[in-house]
């Protein structure tokens, strides 16, 4: 059992290590894809222009969001990868702030995107974070989720990327994820495991 001292402890060590990959945004970059299928089905989607980018990071794709004329929010728990963000898109806004607590209005929100930031979260800490996202998101919205493609249920601390170090991890079977979703009171529109990636997405409305 995760008990709350531990969650601290492991949200200290996540916040630690993603200010660690602020430090070093060039070899973060290296090997990562930019998800061009994802994002062409986000846009093709979403019901309108109001977006939030849930742990946003550097905000690495920001550009393509802006580019589409969307209303842009990103929030991140990193002030470290907050501070590269806004140096790089003064004209974007940035909110420190995690999903379990965002601090917005209901139904704030036409879509809301996230790209692997589960696979950092405690599971037992999902189905909160998932009733979070589901007030603030519109009734015709989209939340649209990237994550790690995976044939086990596992949760560990290890050292995956080197730029980031020491971490927490959530292994996430399809079936498994897609059941937090529903029983978060969501409806599953569309999703799909690309296997050559290493990926699965899920895109889903409230039910």
């Amino acid at each position: 059992m995760i008990n709350s001292l531990l969650l601290d402890e492991i949200e200290q060590m996540n916040r630690a290590a993603t200010d660690r990959g602020a430090g070093d945004l060039v070899s973060l970059e290296e090997g990562l894809e930019v998800p061009e299928a994802d994002l062409g089905l986000f846009f093709r989607n979403i019901p309108g222009p109001k977006m939030l980018d849930i742990g946003c990071g550097w905000g690495r794709y920001v550009n393509r969001f802006v580019e589409r004329d969307m209303d842009y929010t990103g929030i991140d728990y990193s002030p470290v990868m907050l501070q590269q963000a806004r140096t790089a898109n003064p004209e974007q806004l940035f909110v420190k702030a995690n999903y379990h607590e965002t601090g917005f209005e209901d139904e704030s929100f036409d879509g809301i995107w996230g790209c692997c930031t589960f696979s950092a979260e405690p599971k037992c800490r999902v189905p909160e974070a998932l009733a979070e996202l589901r007030r603030i998101l519109t009734p015709e919205g989209i939340l649209f989720l990237v994550l790690p493609q995976s044939y086990e249920r596992r949760e560990y601390i290890g050292n995956v990327n080197p730029v980031l170090g020491r971490m927490y991890h959530s292994l996430w079977e399809h079936m498994e994820f897609g059941q937090a979703l529903i029983d978060a009171g969501f409806k599953i529109m569309y999703t799909t495991q690309r296997f050559e990636c290493g990926s699965m997405t899920f895109i889903v409305q409230k039910n």
